[in-house]
């Protein structure tokens, strides 16, 4: 099934209000909390045997968790049950204890309807590799329903925690809880300043981790990417591609690669991971390498390019070179390239087309159009092969946003279903898909009806593929 065709959307209602507030926070007095501490050790978890103990001033990675962080002098790790954690707030993966024993820091799985409720906002702390913790001072429902909201002012209160969200990028999260660090008192009380200091750093020290691995005949998983989810431009985007083992469910680090990216156009034919940069390449996890396939690839055009979309068919690269497209604005050339590069053909001078499909009985396929909002439009467009003559096809579109039984929307509904098989008749039998399978020292297409949400991947992915 083709992305565009996959994004149709389905009558929805929308209602929702984000308040986000922010306070500039001193990082005076911060780096005192990094001083030399008497050292203890903490078990480490059974899943985390190969990665360092949590010990103060030290950097600990949690190859489970995919997070690392420098843990702050005068605190050590400990089990859940020997610091204890209130009961509000979810479930720890992952426990800190300053040595006083008057705060504590953990990383939970806190749901989503649970009784607790925000009374202020707290810090925006910015992580070493740039993303953005919001974090914000929480306590357990007012059963009156009397707790006012106090914006930017804290009023300490017993109970009360403050929580920042972390997730990694190859994780999905779940609909129903998030993942969370919570800094408490252990016994129900307030929380001190000094201990909202050492979790502000902890955080600044955030970073993403995963184990690197080489993947051999062996590897049985799946293959996806990810993208480092800042979007600061002081920070390198770190395109990785991220292997989940059947083994043991824990996510690797394959490669670093530009196929990972977001935007990356992908094509996997007969075991072969084609994409596209500034050229055309392929990828090969396995040795982790990528290589460019020769030949002058990007035409000249006076204003520079991109491609726009690729795609395969007959032994060649389709796609669409031009200025970048934005939203349904878009003027792009067509071309083709031999697989194994050499010198490109232009076949289309000028095309407000944005997606490609395929060749059906002799004609190449591609479409414009946009989905947004409960509303969709598609006009289909074809390229003879022998001739290049361009043919306006098939359109389809309407809104979805009526009521159950109105007769718009079952004509809607009509239009929708008219439109994806449409698709499915031109797209060339390729399919996209969000990951690929990894076994026997091949790279596959994973089986229908499977979805990188079901497995739990946060993909950036979406590759082309041939069933």
């Amino acid at each position: 099934m083709n992305a565009y065709l996959a994004s149709i959307p389905r009558p929805i209602r929308l209602g929702a209000a984000v308040l986000i507030g922010t306070i500039v926070v001193s990082l005076v007095g911060y780096y005192a909390l990094f001083i030399s501490a008497m050292p203890h050790v903490a078990a480490p978890s059974a899943d985390d045997m190969n990665v360092q103990e949590i010990m103060p001033g030290e950097t600990y990675r949690s190859r489970t968790l995919n997070l690392s962080f420098v843990t702050p002098m005068g605190w050590h790790g400990y089990a859940p049950e020997e610091v204890g954690y209130p009961a509000t707030y979810g479930t720890p993966l992952l426990t800190l204890r300053n040595d006083a024993g008057t705060c504590a820091i953990a990383y939970a799985r806190v749901p989503t309807d649970d009784d607790y409720e925000q009374m202020a906002f707290a810090h925006r702390v910015f992580t070493t590799h740039g993303s953005q913790i919001d974090t914000g001072w929480y306590a357990p429902m007012d059963p009156a329903g009397d707790r006012p909201f106090y914006g930017h002012d804290r009023h300490p209160v017993a109970g009360e925690v403050q929580i920042g969200y972390f997730k990694p990028a190859a994780h999905t999260g779940a609909a129903d809880a998030r993942p969370l660090f919570v800094l408490y008192e252990p016994g129900g009380g307030t929380v001190a300043e000094d201990c909202e200091r050492a979790y502000l750093m902890l955080l600044e020290s955030l970073e993403e981790y995963y184990e690197p691995i080489t993947l051999t005949e062996a590897s049985r998983g799946v293959l996806f990417g990810i993208a480092d989810p800042n979007m600061n431009e002081a920070y390198p985007y770190k395109n990785s591609f991220i292997f989940k083992s059947d083994a043991d469910g824990i996510f690797y680090e394959v490669m670093k690669s530009r196929a990972a990216r977001y935007g990356s156009h992908a094509v996997l034919l007969n075991g072969t991971f084609y994409f596209t940069d500034d050229g055309f390449y392929t990828v090969n996890p396995f040795a982790k390498k990528e290589v460019r396939i020769p030949g002058p690839v990007l035409p000249a055009v006076p204003e520079g390019g991109v491609i726009n979309d690729m795609t395969v068919a007959g032994g060649k690269f389709f796609y669409l070179f031009g200025p970048v497209c934005h939203g349904i604005r878009c003027e792009s050339a067509l071309y083709t390239l031999p697989l194994s590069g050499g010198t490109p053909e232009r076949l289309v001078e000028l095309t407000s087309a944005h997606t490609l499909y395929g060749v059906y009985e002799n004609e190449f396929y591609m479409m414009s159009g946009y989905s947004d909002a409960g509303c969709f439009s598609a006009h289909f467009s074809s390229v003879n092969l022998h001739t290049n003559a361009i043919t306006k096809r098939e359109s389809f579109g309407g809104c979805g946003d009526y009521n159950e039984g109105a007769p718009e929307l079952a004509a809607y509904e009509e239009s929708v279903a008219a439109y994806r098989t449409y698709a499915d008749k031109v797209n060339g039998n390729l399919t996209m898909v969000e990951y690929l399978r990894v076994e026997g020292g091949e790279l596959r297409v994973p089986a229908e009806g499977t979805t990188a949400q079901n497995l739990g991947l946060g993909s950036y992915t979406r590759i082309r593929a041939f069933r």
